[in-house]
């Protein structure tokens, strides 16, 4: 009866890890393999993932047996330009390979140039990109040396633009408010930004030494926040015209100081 027992198990052990396997080719809107795209099978947890291959063709094995499988396509490479997409009720039978193809849609994309207000292009102005209602950006890039930017990969919806100039340069922030993006679209927003006033000035002790770190607060038109440097020394550029008022704080230098 040893071999029977041993039998009975072998078929056993079997049945309970027969398993199938999800393969299939990403491709974009043109025909094209995309590579590096993130693949995830799931159904309450996630039962396998990998990334294609350069050739777009990827396999997901040792999937068990069943219904309502969900997997997920996410391209890792924002110049690619795809969006993400799902596909639902993928089922997987023992011994099989279920092939599941697709094609990722194109994102939107925003790109535009910034210049100063001599028109010569600024470098390493920072572009923020927000949706409605959040106060996080959702997506940020930086201008070349030709004042060019472009942001990649956007969801249809609509966007602020925030456009910050370099920390060393007098030019004021621009924004660019409900910018409709939709799929497979371009759209082009520049900046042209323009000098603003300086607010710049020294902190020391009571005996003159100069103090450095200190934070310092402008408010007035706008509010801002700096600090000073080894030499004492503050500098805030870019900023509206108005009156401001200058406050450093205190608890950090004490209360005797001269600015």
């Amino acid at each position: 009866y040893i071999g029977i027992n041993i039998f009975i198990l072998f078929l056993c052990t079997a049945a309970v890890y027969a398993t199938g396997s999800i393969s299939g080719k990403v491709i974009d809107p043109e025909g094209g393999p995309v590579s590096k795209v993130e693949v995830r099978v799931t159904d309450v947890f996630v039962r396998g993932s990998t990334y294609t291959a350069d050739t777009g063709t990827y396999t997901i094995s040792g999937l068990a047996p069943g219904m309502n499988y969900r997997i997920l396509f996410t391209p890792t490479i924002e110049k690619q330009n795809l969006l993400s997409s799902v596909v639902d009720g993928v089922t997987v039978t023992d011994g099989t390979t279920t092939i599941v193809n697709i094609t990722l849609p194109r994102a939107g994309v925003i790109t535009g140039k910034v210049l100063d207000d001599t028109n010569q292009p600024v470098f390493s102005a920072r572009i923020y990109v927000y949706q409605p209602n959040n106060t996080l950006a959702l997506k940020f890039v930086d201008t070349d040396a030709n004042g060019i930017y472009t942001v990649y990969s956007l969801i249809p919806d609509t966007y602020t633009i925030v456009c910050i100039p370099p920390v060393d340069r007098n030019l004021r922030v621009d924004v660019r408010a409900a910018v409709f993006v939709t799929t497979n679209s371009a759209i082009s927003i520049g900046f042209k930004l323009v000098s603003g006033g300086i607010v710049q000035g020294r902190i020391t002790d009571k005996y003159g030494i100069p103090l450095s770190m200190i934070p310092v607060l402008i408010t007035g038109p706008e509010s801002r926040k700096v600090y000073t440097v080894n030499a004492g020394t503050y500098a805030v550029l870019g900023l509206k015209a108005g009156i401001y008022q200058i406050q450093p704080d205190i608890n950090a230098i004490g209360s005797e100081y001269k600015i």
